[in-house]
């Protein structure tokens, strides 16, 4: 059976020896990689037996068919014949960006099978797009198609709507309705808690208490001195000797002649 393998690469020439490993391991009919980072037009060390050609390989004595895709994605697809003629597409979703796949997806003849590194994008999901137009961000296209619409005659309204990707899709619905019910459920738990992990919130919340008592004393002169108690004040001077935590005291309250 003839095996088709992806890979997030990260830079062909630096995990060079690497691919021919697995090339070897695996005699995979057709390997897509991601993150080459070839520059366009740059010479890269040749793979045997295998034709290499934008994040595809594809063995040797394989019968395939280049697609040139129109898209802005870093991605390369071929049509491949194996036991069954296949389109392959490798896809790499850069982090943080907007993404459209329909229009990718109209220029892959079926059946076709997209490996890829995604980042954890939701092909359907167009909040992303529709929150980076406040950025002004002229670079990505969607963001483009999206600003260029608001530029429309006044007396055409426009409204973007943003559909969460889990409506209509069973199982994921089936999902929320789960986690929205465990959220009405106790929160005691009697699981053990460290001592060390408490420590933080419990000293935050006593500093808390102490200051609130100590807005209270307008009419202290030493209030004045010091308002603001700080979250380290009772380390200054710690350590340091009694004669030095008085000197410091004094210091700090503005006593510094001798009672």
């Amino acid at each position: 059976m003839d095996t088709v393998v992806k890979w997030n690469i990260r830079g062909f020439r630096s995990n060079f020896e690497e691919l021919k490993l697995l090339l070897n391991r695996s005699q995979s009919a057709v390997v897509a990689l991601q993150e080459c980072r070839l520059g366009r037009g740059s010479r890269h060390p040749g793979v045997t037996p295998y034709f290499f050609r934008g994040g595809l390989l594809i063995r040797n004595g394989i019968r395939f068919s280049e697609i040139d895709l129109k898209t802005g994605l870093h991605g390369a697809a071929a049509t491949i014949s194996l036991e069954k003629t296949l389109t392959v597409c490798s896809l790499y979703l850069p982090p943080n960006s907007p993404v459209s796949l329909a229009e990718l997806f109209e220029q892959l003849p079926k059946p076709f099978l997209v490996l890829g590194d995604f980042n954890a994008h939701s092909p359907d999901d167009s909040l992303l797009a529709l929150q980076a137009i406040q950025s002004k961000n002229f670079k990505v296209k969607d963001i483009r198609r999206l600003f260029n619409f608001r530029k429309f005659p006044p007396f055409v309204h426009i409204t973007f709507v943003w559909i969460p990707a889990h409506v209509g899709i069973q199982g994921n619905e089936n999902v929320d309705k789960l986690a929205k019910a465990a959220l009405n459920k106790s929160l005691y738990s009697g699981k053990l808690i460290c001592w060390f992990d408490l420590k933080a919130k419990v000293n935050a919340y006593i500093h808390t208490v102490w200051h609130e008592n100590w807005d209270t004393e307008g009419a202290n002169k030493l209030h004045d001195v010091l308002p603001n108690l700080g979250k380290d004040l009772h380390k200054r001077g710690q350590g340091a000797g009694r004669k030095r935590e008085t000197v410091v005291c004094r210091l700090q309250v503005g006593h510094t002649w001798l009672t």
